[in-house]
């Protein structure tokens, strides 16, 4: 492990001196340090941290790039949580402003507000338990529920079809 880190040290200097040579300059505010691995793997690996010119670069549990929560597990869960409750907040929103929003506009709005967010980056956590497709699933159907008009104790799943949108298991599977 000190071995590792060293070369990762040096890599990271030769890669800010890379930088400097072609006028880029490294954040290295912004730079974060992930160790990815089962549990196992990772329940004695002590704290990590290396130095990048007189910064200390710490490990961190869960790094966020490009909008995605990564963790050290690389399991999406708290990720796919902060999404879900996103995409929610969103949709009541939308529910309490409907009165005011032409009915032919709700499909729109929904599908460019959350849908699109919880399509992009499925490839990456496709992978989810059942448990996390489950809120994934409950998302959407709220979705369908909110552009139908449709109450929450009723099926939504013939609406799907109706509104051109794949299900969360369609979602999730097209793109493994």
């Amino acid at each position: 492990l000190p071995q590792l880190c060293s070369r990762l040290a040096a890599e990271l200097k030769d890669e800010d001196e890379w930088c400097c040579a072609n006028k880029v300059k490294l954040n290295t505010t912004k730079t974060a340090l992930l160790v990815v691995g089962t549990p196992g793997q990772l329940r004695d690996v002590p704290t990590i941290s290396i130095n990048l010119n007189g910064i200390l670069i710490k490990e961190s549990k869960c790094v966020k790039t490009l909008g995605v929560s990564i963790d050290r597990h690389l399991e999406f869960d708290s990720h796919i949580a902060q999404l879900t409750r996103h995409c929610t907040a969103l949709l009541m929103g939308i529910i309490h402003a409907k009165h005011s929003i032409l009915d032919s506009c709700i499909k729109q709005i929904v599908e460019s507000l959350v849908i699109a967010r919880l399509r992009y980056c499925v490839s990456v956590y496709g992978t989810c338990g059942a448990t996390t497709l489950a809120s994934i699933k409950k998302t959407m159907n709220f979705c369908a529920r909110v552009v139908t008009g449709r109450r929450k104790y009723q099926h939504v799943s013939d609406t799907y079809r109706d509104l051109g949108w794949l299900t969360a298991e369609q979602l999730v599977n097209y793109h493994r």
